[in-house]
């Protein structure tokens, strides 16, 4: 995608190349760092679809938080529980699910680690900002009035944050 653009660009985030969905794209630095690196945490949104179905023990324990193992430079891992998030069931093995942090493939190692085996994963919202309007894989869009005014609030947002001596 970045190398077909006219000018140099970033994804904010990211997804693997088996995950599909919103993807948004800047040359602000300041728009990666407002939605992704801020102390106020925001919103991803996914819907997941797995390999059968998913009991609702199981949606029950993804809201509280999994524990995951995350490797980290050298020999060293960090074993940490994930944030509480809102899940909502959509079918018997599909289900949306509401994330404020973003560790490395976290819904795919959340539901292994309860068995479950993610067939797709597909982001339909980022800080606000969605697909609406778009038709399918490949579409794109610039955003609209609405989205940037959400983007420059977490611009704003930021900005706040930062500590002046």
């Amino acid at each position: 995608v970045l190398d077909r653009l006219p000018t140099r660009c970033h994804a904010v985030g990211r997804l693997d190349k088996d995950s599909e969905g919103l993807l948004l794209l800047t040359s602000d630095g300041r728009v990666t760092n407002a939605l992704l690196k801020s102390k106020q945490r925001k919103e991803k949104v996914y819907e997941v679809t797995t390999a059968r179905g998913v009991a609702n023990a199981h949606l029950a324990q993804l809201r509280r938080g999994i524990m995951l193992t995350t490797p980290t430079r050298g020999d060293k891992t960090l074993t940490a529980l994930t944030l509480p998030c809102e899940v909502t069931r959509l079918g018997s093995a599909s289900f949306k699910i509401v994330l404020t942090e973003g560790r490395n493939q976290q819904i795919r190692r959340m539901c292994k680690a309860l068995g479950h085996e993610v067939k797709r994963l597909h982001r339909v919202s980022v800080a606000g900002i969605n697909l609406d309007g778009l038709e399918g894989p490949g579409e794109w869009a610039a955003l609209d009035e609405r989205e940037q005014a959400l983007i420059e609030a977490q611009l704003d947002d930021v900005e706040e944050d930062v500590e002046i001596e």
